[in-house]
């Protein structure tokens, strides 16, 4: 189920879900969202803990940066945890256009990278990765020089070396299922 905050009384009603909830994942869109001349349209977000089957989609633009302020409070401070997969862009923009830098975030495209050495990757598998971007001469010349380098990986592929799916095309049908299941 999906609710849309586009006025205050709805805005207002997310807000106060926020504030009790200790776990949300949130993502954010808008054109050239977090670049200069991007702006911010749309936060969807789900409570996570404690569970909760709405989707909020909360229209900024129907807002004042006022009528924002709440929900920006929330997003600064460390509670609730924020779960979000590739932040870079959403944190840009809240941190440029509203001033405001995101706390208690888990960024899960980071987790995936931290996770990959308790794994059992090594340089080499790292380097693997780095491949399809790199002349294997330099990789062999001067693959130490990329020990720091790490590809991120998408969702999909995410999905698929954790294996929470078996395929990228399998997390599609995955989603599409589940999607049609919430919807009836």
């Amino acid at each position: 189920m999906k609710r849309i905050c586009a006025n205050v009384r709805s805005l207002t009603e997310a807000i106060d879900l926020l504030r009790s909830a200790s776990v949300i994942v949130f993502k954010c869109q808008g054109p050239h969202l977090g670049n200069v001349g991007g702006s911010l349209s749309l936060i969807s977000f789900r409570v996570v803990e404690p569970e909760s089957p709405i989707t909020h989609l909360i229209d900024i633009v129907k807002f004042t940066d006022v009528e924002l302020l709440p929900l920006l409070n929330i997003i600064q401070s460390p509670s609730p945890t924020k779960v979000v997969f590739d932040g870079r862009q959403d944190s840009s923009e809240f941190y440029h256009r509203y001033h405001v830098s995101i706390d208690g975030v888990l960024d899960l495209q980071l987790a995936d990278v931290y996770s990959r050495s308790r794994r059992g990757e090594g340089l080499q598998d790292q380097l693997l990765r780095l491949s399809p971007y790199l002349n294997d001469r330099e990789l062999s010349v001067q693959g130490g020089c990329y020990s720091m380098v790490q590809k991120l990986c998408t969702l999909d592929e995410c999905c698929v070396e954790h294996g929470i799916v078996e395929s990228a095309r399998e997390g599609e049908k995955t989603a599409a299922t589940n999607l049609k299941k919430h919807r009836h």
